[in-house]
């Protein structure tokens, strides 16, 4: 079972360097042409879905994008909110990494963070920006012990975000 999950991680690897491109009317994005972008449900602009990693996988990686209009606020001072508010969504809600960046010329900011949601034991890593009174908030949400396997084919995904 084991070699065939590492099986199919690594032809989601080799599969995940070709990429397609959302443009939207306030950003755009590069994703791995083998997952499946969905309309977002509430306050959500999109969610990027991968494929299955194979049976018995409950899990489904995913890369999200949140707006909401918000005054008052920078990045950093908007992951100070938000590492207040997730302890109440996630349990056991842990800080892994934060940081300061700029990406594509915008000043933002990350947090990466982990915890349990139902039964499933996760990892996020969460990304702020603020344009024209609205917070954006960029994540990938993978199951911990798949995380590091994922960002390394991610990475370039979450840092190809720009907003317009």
């Amino acid at each position: 079972m084991k070699s065939l999950i590492t099986l199919i991680l690594f032809v989601n690897t080799i599969c995940c360097t070709a990429q397609k491109t959302l443009v939207q009317k306030n950003y755009t994005i590069k994703y791995p042409n083998t997952w499946t972008v969905e309309a977002g449900a509430t306050n959500t602009s999109f969610s990027i879905i991968s494929g299955n990693d194979g049976e018995g996988d409950t899990f489904t990686e995913n890369i999200d994008l949140r707006a909401s209009d918000i005054k008052g606020y920078t990045p950093q001072t908007y992951a100070q909110y938000a590492k207040t508010y997730l302890p109440s969504k996630i349990k056991n809600f842990k800080v892994v990494t934060e940081k300061t960046i700029t990406q594509n010329g915008k000043q933002g900011y990350y947090i990466t963070f982990k915890g349990k949601q139902g039964t499933d034991l996760l990892k996020w890593k969460q990304y702020y920006f603020i344009e024209k009174g609205k917070v954006f908030i960029l994540t990938f949400t993978g199951e911990e012990k798949k995380y590091d396997h994922y960002m390394k084919l991610l990475e370039t995904t979450l840092q190809s975000f720009s907003m317009k």
